[in-house]
């Protein structure tokens, strides 16, 4: 069945039946407005973020739940880059109108999932009619602490980044070079709907898997937000959306610094580095310009990096030093194989697709 078969309203009384709220919520879907409790000191936040057919994602190559979970997770990545908790989100919808029910349905599946395991009430939003998916995604959270801005950083401070960087990067190459084709039902370990098809000898099937995945649904580095707020060790933060050089840039700029990045330690694993071989591309563009990974890039306190980077380890997140902070004067540099560069500091803009 098709969205214009059911109409409007009850299409979003198909998608909000059942929803359930914590007590935070005062008022939910089905008013002019939600209403909810603002916390008892701290700070509220909040962000939103957009995902079009065409320019964020193909809907033949992209299961519906990936992009339900993505449209999510990109927010949740930006409130965890501000040590924040997020708490609600605001959902608006355009469909073009033979998009199939299945396919909404599928997509809500996967906002409800992400939402459901950070506990996130998905509270309102707006459904209309468009040429193409488009779904934004607006999340409220707050700060129990001050908000860790991008604007921190000083110099001597150490730069790290949790996770590992260029995997997003790989699973997106994956996609473009047409070597893989998602199946469509979705993207899930452990089934048949985990496999690809068109697959091509060279690549473990557990590499493309874990790629497709790096790139379909990114996880927030909430929890390792939380740990850098308990240690107080981040003095300025930022998500990695638009590439590991460019989000730096960013993050020097706000803070008024310059920064020294230490190419040889950036995290880049054995599956990005097999994927990078397997496609003649060149691993560390990636790792630097590709974006979608959605680690978190912190400016450290060097007094507090060691027990840091110690109950990141014992949560079961890598958090590696990638670099250091230095006076403005000495701008963006990298060095690589014994020698320091400067950085081509470019990154991702909607309006020159080439960076």
């Amino acid at each position: 069945m098709e969205i214009k078969n059911i109409g409007e309203f009850e299409l979003i009384a198909r998608l909000t039946a059942g929803r359930k709220y914590d007590q935070s919520v005062v008022l939910g879907i089905g008013d002019d407005a939600a209403v909810i409790q603002a916390p008892d000191g701290g700070s509220l936040l909040a962000c939103t973020d957009m995902l079009v057919e065409g320019v964020h994602f193909s809907r033949e190559k992209t299961p519906p739940a990936a992009v339900g979970h993505k449209a999510l997770a990109v927010n949740l990545s930006d409130i965890a880059a501000m040590g924040g908790i997020p708490r609600q989100a605001l959902v608006a919808a355009g469909w073009p109108p033979g998009c199939t029910l299945e396919y909404v349905d599928g997509v809500y599946e996967g906002l409800y999932a992400l939402a459901e395991e950070y506990g996130v009430n998905i509270i309102g939003g707006d459904t209309v009619r468009a040429p193409v998916v488009t779904i934004n995604v607006t999340v409220i959270g707050e700060s129990r602490g001050k908000a860790v801005g991008r604007n921190g950083a000083r110099p001597g401070d150490l730069l790290a980044v949790t996770g590992r960087v260029g995997a997003a990067a790989a699973g997106l190459a994956l996609l473009r070079a047409g070597l893989e084709e998602v199946a469509p039902e979705g993207l899930e370990e452990g089934t048949e709907r985990a496999g690809v098809r068109g697959q091509k000898p060279g690549l473990p099937e557990t590499v493309r898997e874990d790629l497709l995945r790096a790139q379909l649904f990114p996880v927030p580095r909430l929890r390792a937000a939380a740990i850098l707020m308990a240690t107080g060790a981040a003095t300025a933060m930022i998500d990695l959306s638009d590439g590991l050089a460019g989000d730096l840039r960013q993050l020097t700029a706000a803070s008024g610094v310059g920064a020294l990045l230490y190419g040889d330690e950036l995290p880049i694993d054995g599956n990005t580095k097999a994927a990078a071989a397997f496609l003649k591309e060149n691993v560390l563009n990636w790792a630097l310009y590709g974006g979608e990974d959605f680690e978190l890039l912190v400016a450290l306190a060097p007094e507090k990096a060691a027990e840091t980077r110690e109950k990141m380890k014992a949560a079961g997140v890598a958090l590696t030093v990638i670099g250091k902070i230095t006076p403005a004067a000495e701008g963006l540099r990298i060095l690589q194989d014994g020698r320091i560069t400067p950085l081509k500091a470019r990154g991702f803009d909607h309006f020159f697709p080439s960076s």
